[in-house]
């Protein structure tokens, strides 16, 4: 295997990890609609009816990201939503903590484990991940010939 084919499959792992997280996580939050809007109005940050637009919209918006990121199609797109969603995502959850309330995270299911700093390490890692794709992905053209980058985008 060449190194630029090497190179091409390694840049598209971020993009698999992040799609299957966010893939998985919007079945289950569309499977179980009513569970995923108490854990919305848990984190007492938005009023009921913005709340129930919320999870109305987002495990669809989570599962066209989570295909883009898998489908390798909009990379620039799905990285910059998945980004900006997880930032928030991070300040939801810090919101939380400091609030001291104790609720699921609603990541992965009615019965996930409480917003904690643990969990909220797991969401800052793929936020980490995600920007650094968006950025790589933004750069793909102007990094040096030794640099491992593919064509496509």
């Amino acid at each position: 295997m060449r190194k630029d084919q090497v190179c091409n499959f390694l840049s598209k792992i971020p993009a698999w990890v992040v799609g299957i997280v966010f893939v998985y996580s919007a079945v289950i939050k569309i499977y179980l609609p009513y569970s995923f809007l108490a854990i919305i109005y848990g984190y007492e940050i938005v009023s009921p009816s913005l709340g129930l637009l919320i999870a109305y919209t987002l495990p669809w918006f989570e599962l066209t990201l989570g295909m883009l990121l898998l489908s390798q199609s909009f990379l620039r797109t799905a990285w910059l939503l998945v980004t900006a969603m997880l930032a928030i995502f991070v300040v939801a959850r810090v919101m939380v903590i400091n609030a001291g309330l104790s609720i699921p995270c609603g990541c992965y299911g009615i019965n996930g484990d409480i917003v904690n700093w643990k969990n909220t390490s797991v969401t800052i890692a793929l936020l980490i991940v995600s920007a650094i794709s968006l950025c790589l992905l933004k750069n793909q053209y102007s990094c040096p010939n030794d640099v491992c980058c593919h064509e496509n985008g």
